[in-house]
């Protein structure tokens, strides 16, 4: 499946962002808003998931899917980063490494692919 799981300087809910010039070179971590639990209890600690843009007439969302079957496993909501994430998703691949995993509460560590 997934990483090593977090290490050092893994930034908290709401900060990291950009790291340089690149304002798409975006690295945050952000709890999954809404898991559905059928995807959600499946998931481990290290376990990679897409993030992907969808949208839906012309509301747009951001939503971490499993890299194997495409299932959606929760949105990214609440966080600072979300405009940049959305701006970005179209020219850019991010996953979200699952980091911890607390009852229901998941929390992915999101950057650039």
């Amino acid at each position: 499946m997934g990483g090593s799981g977090s290490s050092g300087g893994v930034p908290s809910f709401g900060s990291g962002g950009p790291r340089g010039d690149d304002p798409c070179d975006l690295r945050f971590r952000a709890p999954l808003f809404g898991p559905v639990p059928a995807v959600a209890r499946n998931l481990s600690i290290g376990d990679l998931l897409h993030i992907v843009l969808l949208t839906q007439d012309q509301t747009a969302s951001v939503a971490a899917v499993t890299q194997d079957t495409g299932e959606i496993a929760g949105t990214i909501v609440g966080v600072g980063q979300v405009g940049d994430l959305v701006n970005c998703l179209e020219n850019n691949q991010y996953t979200g490494e699952v980091v911890e995993i607390v009852g229901g509460a998941i929390t992915i560590l999101i950057e650039r692919s």
